[in-house]
């Protein structure tokens, strides 16, 4: 077995946190009840520019490119542990260019292992996210789906929110404590994503049998390292977005055709975790299931605990790898817990990763914020902790 957990795991710490009411769904009414609500000492021009950029996320434009108040608060921060290197890769013959750029993934621990994504296949806008359930965008595209941050940090209270046009109406809904001064802009896959791919890599001696992901995005990076890395009997890569699994399916024949999967059966499907239909045709199926920050919806939070849990078999094992996000994860772990399963959480799982942490927060929250970059490892299991898969 590659390495240890070091450390005892913590148990999960709950706060209980008020849901936010849904306002009108009328733009000018929502954009009034959050300027009141604003922090009275937020810096006019910061205030300025983040309203300017919602109202251009609600009209669906573009960010002007020479407006430096928009751009000042729209400035992506950290992206990524560097955990793999990534090559652009010539087009094939059969390949349309126009619906994106391959480029190889290869680990920069384990560069034995490698896998070809297709990072983009046009935009997956936000009334897809949203209608798509648990879809979270584990690879987003710029200038698609930005996060805004309407209340600082200081005033807990306040709920941040991201607000879109679609379908001719407004929603709202929670994201809290997302970043600090700034609405986020992000692309390429996401931190979580990654670090559960690396940790796949590392402990791929662990999986056996049948492995699923859920909420794996545009690419399912860690479900597709366990394809190809690990002597599992299947892989499941699923997203409740048909639109990301169209991509997906894309990903896998162009890796089985590269001859990376040996035996492994690996397929992906659309995966709703509150649709009974798709739950039930997988119930009891799977060894291992697994996803990376996919619990900041309060709404589908309850749904993907359920889902988790009638995916098992008995003797199956939950792998979560998500950052805080205020309250987001906790309140994940209490209603694990209250379905009768065994909540393990991690904060020092890998060596590398912990140590590019630590670096990572010498710069300051401005570039680095643990509360929404550093995803932890949750573990849940129907009985005791998982000490039969090498993880303690």
């Amino acid at each position: 077995m590659e390495g240890k957990l070091t450390g005892e795991p913590e148990k999960c710490k709950y706060h209980e946190s008020p849901s936010p009411s849904l306002p009108e769904n009328k733009e000018k009414e929502l954009i009034t009840n959050h300027q009141s609500n604003r922090d009275p000492n937020c810096g006019t021009d910061v205030a300025r520019a983040r309203w300017t950029l919602l109202r251009q996320v609600l009209r669906q434009k573009q960010l002007d490119s020479a407006d430096s108040e928009v751009k000042q608060v729209s400035v992506r921060r950290f992206s990524s542990f560097n955990l793999f290197n990534k090559t652009s890769v010539m087009h094939q013959e059969t390949d349309d260019p126009s619906e994106g750029q391959w480029v190889e993934y290869t680990s920069a621990s384990f560069p034995e292992f490698s896998a070809f994504l297709r990072d983009n296949l046009g935009p997956i806008r936000v009334n897809e996210v949203l209608n798509s359930f648990d879809n979270t965008g584990n690879v987003y595209e710029r200038g698609t789906f930005r996060r805004l941050e309407i209340a600082p940090k200081d005033k807990p209270d306040l709920w941040r929110s991201t607000i879109v046009f679609l379908r001719s109406w407004l929603i709202s809904f929670d994201f809290p404590m997302m970043s600090s001064k700034e609405a986020l802009e992000f692309e390429g896959v996401w931190p979580s994503e990654e670090v559960m791919a690396h940790y796949c890599l590392k402990k791929r001696h662990m999986f056996r049998g049948a492995v699923c992901e859920l909420g794996g995005g545009m690419t399912c990076l860690a479900g597709l390292m366990i394809a190809i890395c690990a002597d599992v009997k299947e892989v499941l890569l699923s997203d409740g977005n048909e639109k990301a699994i169209q991509n997906v399916r894309g990903v896998i024949e162009r890796n089985r055709q590269a001859g990376v999967f040996g035996s492994t059966d690996v397929s992906s499907r659309v995966v709703r975790w509150d649709c009974e239909t798709d739950v039930t045709a997988l119930e009891g199926h799977f060894d291992i299931v697994m996803c990376a920050d996919c619990l900041f919806l309060d709404q589908y939070r309850g749904s993907l605990v359920d889902a988790i849990r009638r995916l098992l078999r008995p003797d199956g094992t939950a792998l979560v790898f998500a950052p805080t996000r205020g309250d987001t994860l906790g309140e994940f772990c209490q209603l694990a817990e209250g379905t009768g399963l065994q909540v393990c959480r991690y904060e020092k799982y890998d060596e590398q990763v912990w140590d590019l942490h630590l670096k990572m927060q010498i710069g300051g929250k401005e570039a680095y914020d643990d509360n929404i970059h550093y995803p932890l490892l949750i573990t849940l299991t129907r009985g005791a902790s998982p000490t039969h898969l090498h993880l303690l």
